[in-house]
């Protein structure tokens, strides 16, 4: 069969880039935004340079912000928040080009079709494609950066070097976290084979590469730096989204949903669950295998991974590490790939990951078994809702921000935190309506969001609106957690109006 297929290998490439268009640019609306796209949508539509005057007061290089700003210009047939993740979509598509082109055209044509297929149907890519967020232009950059790298270790050279740094400065530019991670993995193997081998010469061009870097980076080298120190003062962040208090469990969690969401993605269904069990032992046992000595590309990629996860664990809450990890998964499918000839059962495995992830791709486009309820919250839907009167909003545990934008000017929305309590009971006194979005999970300090709801809803007619069922697996986990009466739903909206 393979040797038939062999025959109309060059139209492989264009066959997976239809596929993957459609399944990218299908219903872009389909989720409403959430908050960091919000950030984005927010940014991308100021001037430029009010623009980078923004992203330096935050954590962002201004790259992707900057191509954004200008492919929102053109005559799209989108609104704006689809126009933005076309974009997205666009930058995938970039990846899946590059990747077959750079690393795939060299191996076995069944391996090629292995990889492209695990790419283009894997649910994360299509999640995290769709966004309005770097996560794929970084994907894109990484695989253009590594490859420019590896050439420069084959074949060192003046012409590589400069390549190399050019893939580089174009990640740094992208964003950080892909950016130190694939330039600390690269130095550390280059160091290690100059050490080892004698292959001085590369790593010399290596470290001359990185001059040129230092140089093309210097506009940003100050807000890197103090993107740098924030990471590193962020122990209060890591310390509010420990799962557990133990930091070992804490960890553990952490790992194994980064990992199911980059390979199963965030919806695979529960009658497709039972893959999980088949599969995961058949990966484990392949990423057991110990690398052969000189197995470089297997070190820079497991080093490369380990930097990036260590740099997002530390920044943000186990739901959303996956996404910043999105530039690992093309090569974490080629490595895969390129492993599966010692035992067939291992090919079998990726087989049934294919089926798995066609499963959860099913129930992504049906907005339906999503791990992070978040990505689903139908935050356009509820808004729609809305009309006139004050909205307190959820503040801890609610994408409350995003919540307003979509109101807009149907009704005045008030943020419930500590300091405004006194004077959001005052204001609803005067109130005809008033809603409260909130998530059913009130871990707002002393139950504040519960306590303010009690209040402005006293004597009033009470209305409410509830979104997103828990599965009974999903409050099982919940008891395991401490959670003694768990919610029957993820978010509620609630109208409280005069009789």
């Amino acid at each position: 069969m393979w040797a038939k297929l062999r025959k109309y290998k060059r139209w492989i490439l264009p066959g997976v880039l239809l596929l993957q268009a459609i399944l990218l640019f299908s219903r872009l609306d389909l989720l409403s935004l959430w908050g960091d796209e919000l950030f984005t949508l927010e940014t991308v539509t100021k001037p430029p340079a009010q623009m980078l005057e923004v992203l330096r007061g935050d954590v962002h290089p201004p790259l992707y912000y900057l191509l954004v700003h200008g492919w929102i210009q053109l005559p799209l047939p989108w609104d704006l928040p689809e126009r933005i993740r076309a974009f997205s979509a666009l930058c995938v598509l970039a990846t899946t080009v590059m990747l077959d082109v750079f690393w795939l055209r060299r191996i076995k044509t069944y391996k090629r079709m292995l990889v492209l297929a695990l790419w283009t149907v894997s649910p994360a890519v299509i999640l995290y494609g769709r966004m309005g967020r770097s996560y794929s232009m970084q994907a894109a950059a990484v695989v253009l950066a590594l490859y420019l790298m590896w050439r420069l270790r084959l074949m060192p050279g003046w012409g590589a070097m400069g390549a190399a740094a050019a893939g580089t400065l174009l990640t740094l530019y992208t964003h950080y976290l892909p950016g130190i991670a694939i330039v600390s993995a690269c130095t550390a193997v280059l160091l290690v084979e100059a050490v080892r081998d004698g292959k001085w010469r590369g790593f010399g061009l290596w470290m001359g590469s990185l001059v040129i870097v230092g140089v093309g980076y210097a506009p940003w080298i100050l807000t890197l730096g103090n993107s740098i120190a924030k990471w590193g003062e962020a122990s209060g962040i890591s310390a509010r989204y420990a799962v557990s208090p133990d930091p070992w469990v804490s960890q553990f969690v952490k790992a194994g949903y980064t990992f199911v969401a980059l390979a199963f993605g965030e919806c695979l269904p529960v009658w497709a669950a039972p893959l999980c069990v088949l599969v995961v032992p058949l990966l484990i046992v392949m990423l057991a295998r110990l690398p052969k000595k000189g197995d470089a590309f297997t070190w820079l990629l497991l080093l490369s991974a380990a930097v990036g996860y260590v740099g997002a664990a530390r920044w943000v809450s186990y739901p959303f590490i996956a996404a910043r990890l999105l530039w690992v998964l093309p090569f974490f499918w080629l490595w895969m790939a390129t492993n599966t000839d010692v035992a067939r059962w291992r090919r079998w495995a990726l087989y049934l990951l294919l089926f798995a992830d066609d499963a959860s791709l099913l129930s992504y486009y049906r907005v339906d078994n999503f791990l992070n309820k978040g990505y689903a919250s139908p935050l356009r839907e509820m808004a729609a809702s809305v009309h006139g009167g004050m909205v307190i909003a959820d503040t801890y545990n609610t994408d409350f921000r995003t919540f307003a934008w979509y109101v807009g000017k149907a009704a005045e929305v008030r943020f419930a935190d500590a300091s405004a309590a006194g004077r959001i009971r005052e204001e609803a006194q005067a109130r005809q309506t008033v809603w409260v979005l909130r998530n059913t999970h009130d871990i707002s300090p002393g139950k504040l969001v519960t306590q303010l709801e009690a209040a402005v809803c006293e004597g009033r007619r009470v209305s409410r609106h509830e979104y997103l069922p828990y599965a009974d697996w999903q409050k099982e986990v919940m008891r395991a957690m401490g959670i003694a009466a768990p919610p029957a739903y993820f978010l509620e909206l609630t109208e409280c109006s005069r009789r």
